[in-house]
C-alpha cells in the first residue's frame, strides 16, 4: 500500500491523515523496508513487529480507519464493495487539473500521460489484498467491506449514491488501467468533476468564509406536480432551455401568493435539468455577502448552475438590495455563461415601498422621491424573466385537490364530499393555494389509511 501511495502525484492528498495515507504508514509498520529488519549492530535480520512500541496502538489506528469508510454507506446509503465505492468516491470527486482537463472535454495532454501512470495504481488499490493487514490487526476489518456489504435494506438512496454505485461497477469491471481511466474519463465528462460530479444541489454554509456543502437529500417533485400555472412552466422552461444550450438567457425572478408553487418549480426545474448538468447552489438572504464569492466558484466549473435565493425581500430600512444589485449587472466583470440567479418572493419589487415613494415632493431630505422610488425598483429589473404566481380560484383550487387526491391514490371518497371538504379546509387554513391543497390531501390520505389499518 506504501509503494501504491507514494505514486500518486495528480490525486496525491495533502492531508497526513487521509484514508490512504494513513493506511500507508500503517502498512508500511507492517512490511517495512528491509533496512527496518536489519539490526544495525549485528547486521542480521530481526524479527519487526509493530505492536511492539508501547506509545502506538497500531490495531486502533487501522480500525479508526476502516470505520472512517463506514462512514460513506451512511451518506450513501450503498451496499457492496465499500473499498472500492470509496476509491470510486475519491476519483470522481478530487478536483485537481486532469479531473477539470476531463470536464471540460479536451484533449490528451501531458496530464493525460501522468494519468495514465497513477491509473495503474488505482488499479492495483482497487483489488488490493487487504487479508496481510486484517490478519495483524486481529479481524476482518476491510476484507469484509470488499465482500458484497450489505446495509440491512436500508431505504433512501439518493442520486449522489447511485451515480458513486454507477461508477463503482463500471471500474471494478475494467480489465486493464488503460481501460479504467478511460471509463474514469468518460464519467467525468458527463457528470463534471468535484462535489458536482455525485451531487447536484449545494448550501453555503453558515460562517464568515464562504464554504459550500452538498445536500444529500433533495426533493424529488416535477413541474407535473405543479398543477395547473401552465403559462408559469412555459416561460421557466423557455429560459432554462436557452441557459442549457448556451443561448442568451435571463435570470429568473418567481414572485406571487404564498404557497404557490415558487420554490416547488425551482426544485422541479433541478430534477428536469440535472441530468444534463445543472446543478443547485442555495444562498439565504442573510448570506448574501457571500454571493460574489458563490458566483465565482461557479463561473470556474463546467457545470451549469442555478443560483437560488428563496424568499428574497427587503424591508425599508434594509440596504442589502444595493449590493445585491451591485453583484448583478453591476460589476465591471461580465456575468458568467454558466450561472443563472433564480429568486423567489411574494413581493414583485423585492424592496418594500410606501405611498410617499411615489410623490416628488421633498420628504426627510430626499428632494426627488421618485429617485428612491427608481432605485428600489431597479434590483427586479435585474431579473429579465419575471414569472408570475397568483392564487387559483375556487375552481382551479378544486381541480388541485382531485388531481392530488387521485394522484396520490386516494380511492374511497365521492367527488363532492371531497370538494366540501377541502372548501372547508381552505377557509381555516389561510385560503385556497397549492399549498392548502397539498396539506388537505396529506391529512385525508392519513385518516383514510388509517382507517385501512385498524
Amino acid at each position: 500500500m506504501h509503494t501504491l501511495v507514494s505514486r500518486l502525484l495528480l490525486y496525491a492528498s495533502g492531508d497526513p491523515d487521509s484514508v490512504l495515507n494513513t493506511l500507508a504508514r500503517l502498512s508500511e509498520r507492517v512490511s517495512p523496508p528491509p533496512s527496518a529488519l536489519r539490526n544495525a549492530e549485528e547486521d542480521i535480520a530481526v524479527p519487526y513487529d509493530p505492536l511492539s512500541r508501547p506509545d502506538y496502538d497500531w490495531i486502533l489506528a487501522y480500525r479508526l480507519t476502516a470505520k472512517r469508510i463506514l462512514s460513506l454507506e451512511e451518506t450513501y446509503r450503498i451496499s457492496g464493495n465499500l473499498w472500492q465505492a470509496y476509491l470510486a468516491f475519491h476519483l470522481a470527486t478530487d478536483d485537481n487539473p486532469f479531473t477539470r482537463a476531463c470536464a471540460s472535454g479536451l484533449g490528451p495532454s501531458s496530464l493525460r500521460e501522468v494519468a495514465r501512470r497513477e491509473a495503474k495504481v488505482w488499479f492495483d488499490l482497487f483489488h488490493y489484498d487487504f487479508s496481510v493487514l486484517d490478519k495483524k490487526a486481529g479481524a476482518p476489518f476491510f476484507t469484509s467491506m470488499m465482500d458484497e456489504w450489505d446495509n440491512g435494506g436500508r431505504m433512501g438512496g439518493n442520486d449522489a449514491g447511485d451515480r458513486l454505485l454507477i461508477l463503482r461497477e463500471r471500474l471494478a469491471a475494467a480489465g486493464d488501467p488503460d481501460t479504467f481511466l478511460e471509463l474514469l474519463a468518460d464519467f467525468i465528462r458527463q457528470n463534471g468533476c468535484g462535489l458536482s460530479c455525485l451531487h447536484k444541489a449545494f448550501r453555503v454554509v453558515p460562517g464568515p468564509v464562504f464554504r459550500l456543502e452538498p445536500v444529500d437529500r433533495t426533493s424529488s417533485v416535477t413541474l407535473d406536480d405543479l398543477i395547473g400555472y401552465e403559462h408559469q412552466k412555459k416561460q421557466m422552461t423557455d429560459n432554462m432551455e436557452a441557459f442549457m444550450n448556451g443561448l442568451p438567457f435571463n435570470h429568473m425572478l418567481l414572485y406571487g401568493d404564498a404557497g404557490t408553487g415558487k420554490s416547488t418549480s425551482v426544485k422541479a426545474l433541478l430534477n428536469m435539468y440535472a441530468p444534463r448538468g445543472l446543478r443547485l447552489v442555495e444562498v439565504r438572504k442573510q448570506q448574501l455577502e457571500h454571493l460574489e464569492a458563490a458566483i465565482e466558484h461557479c463561473r470556474k466549473r463546467v457545470n451549469r448552475y442555478m443560483i437560488c435565493i428563496d424568499d428574497l425581500s427587503f424591508e425599508e430600512n434594509e440596504t442589502g438590495y444595493k449590493h445585491l444589485k451591485a453583484v448583478i449587472e453591476g460589476g465591471v466583470r461580465d456575468d458568467p455563461p454558466n450561472v443563472m440567479l433564480v429568486a423567489t418572493s411574494n413581493r414583485r419589487h423585492l424592496v418594500r415601498e410606501d405611498w410617499k415613494d411615489r410623490s416628488d415632493m421633498e420628504h426627510s431630505g430626499d428632494v426627488h422621491r421618485s429617485d428612491t422610488l427608481e432605485e428600489k425598483l431597479s434590483l427586479a429589473a435585474r431579473f429579465g424573466c419575471a414569472v408570475s404566481f397568483s392564487v387559483p380560484n375556487p375552481k382551479g383550487y378544486q381541480e388541485i385537490v382531485s388531481a392530488l387526491y387521485r394522484r396520490e391514490g386516494g380511492q374511497g371518497m365521492e367527488e363532492d364530499e371531497l370538494r366540501r371538504l377541502a372548501s372547508a379546509w381552505e377557509i381555516r387554513h389561510g385560503g385556497p393555494s397549492g399549498r392548502t391543497a397539498r396539506q388537505f390531501i396529506n391529512g385525508l390520505l392519513a385518516r383514510e389509511r388509517q382507517k385501512e389499518n385498524e
